[in-house]
């Protein structure tokens, strides 16, 4: 049986996510609401692998443990009562968990000053996944406040817009501005903004890492 370990662990996390964005498109095929219920039971198993695989610490499993309770407290309340609508407190969550895991990530594939060797170049992956997850949560928000915030997104549930906001996310960190999506009110296009600058800015950072960490090893092996 395999072990996750800090050899592996941010491989193990990086599977996790590419199946989360690999589910959201499937689960538009889906008929009913069989689709939703596929997308948030992946939505939990990431939760489940970040909190086996990140071992960060007391803070880190308190952290997830919270919010995987807030994240069945809220679709399950909301699924079986009928009494609220699930789609901002669902949100809300998955954005301080994104959040949340950038930057304990962070701490670990960048600030850590440990050698490069594998697990912390798919760390470096995972971390622009979850950029673009967090960009994506928030262009979710803000359709949700204003239905007409972008060109090419109808208002609709967000589990339903969930595959679209991440790809209309990569594809503005990566400005490749295919022109399909495209932000039409102020606020939408300000944090467009931010997300390409993010998206640009994050490579920079990585590449100065990685070489400044090569560096390192090399006056050391010396």
């Amino acid at each position: 049986m395999l072990q996750i370990h800090e050899k592996n662990n941010f491989i193990y996390l990086t599977m996790a996510l590419i199946v989360l964005l690999v589910a959201a498109a499937i689960q538009e095929e889906l008929p009913g609401g069989m689709g939703h219920t596929f997308l948030n039971i992946i939505i939990l198993g990431t939760f489940i692998v970040a909190f086996m695989s990140l071992n960060f610490g007391t803070q880190w499993r308190r952290f997830v443990m919270f919010l995987v309770v807030a994240w069945i407290a809220t679709v399950a309340g909301a699924e079986s009562t009928g009494l609220f609508d699930r789609t901002l407190p669902s949100l809300l969550i998955l954005l301080v968990f994104y959040l949340g895991e950038s930057w304990f990530a962070a701490r670990r594939v960048l600030l850590s000053g440990k050698r490069i060797d594998r697990n912390i170049m798919v760390g470096a992956l995972a971390m622009y996944l979850l950029i673009g997850l967090v960009w994506s949560t928030v262009f979710l928000i803000i359709l949700h406040f204003s239905p007409d915030a972008f060109r090419g997104i109808e208002a609709q549930d967000y589990a339903d817009n969930f595959s679209i906001a991440v790809y209309f996310s990569f594809v503005t960190m990566t400005s490749l501005g295919y022109g399909d999506i495209s932000p039409a009110e102020p606020i939408s296009q300000v944090v467009t903004i931010l997300a390409a600058i993010s998206g640009a800015f994050y490579m920079a950072v990585v590449v100065a890492t990685m070489v400044g960490a090569r560096a390192n090893s090399r006056e050391q092996d010396d």
